[in-house]
């Protein structure tokens, strides 16, 4: 993960280009600093500029992995009011003698 602070003299022509260009030119940055990672693995960069802006890789990353998040928490939860009506079901059953 990168950090970048858009009022570092080296990165000021950068960032009067547009939000999140100093996100993307670090990005760029760490990509080639692990490029030999990416033969083994799947690797991410995320950058962040001090103000709050992502380059667009790290926001479509952060988008899906909320969607993944997402479905995983309400798969669980539906699993969970299965169990809970299932036992509810049961309960309601006179057993016999």
């Amino acid at each position: 993960m990168s950090v970048v602070c858009l009022t570092a003299s080296s990165y000021l022509e950068t960032a009067n280009l547009s939000a999140g260009a100093v996100a993307e030119m670090a990005a760029i940055d760490k990509t080639s600093k692990y490029q030999e990672l990416a033969a083994q693995y799947t690797f991410q960069p995320i950058a962040v500029e001090s103000l709050g802006s992502v380059d667009s890789d790290t926001h479509k990353f952060l988008l899906d992995l909320r969607q993944r998040i997402t479905a995983a928490f309400l798969l669980q939860h539906i699993s969970v009011l299965f169990r809970f009506n299932s036992v509810l079901l049961f309960d309601s059953f006179e057993l016999g003698d």
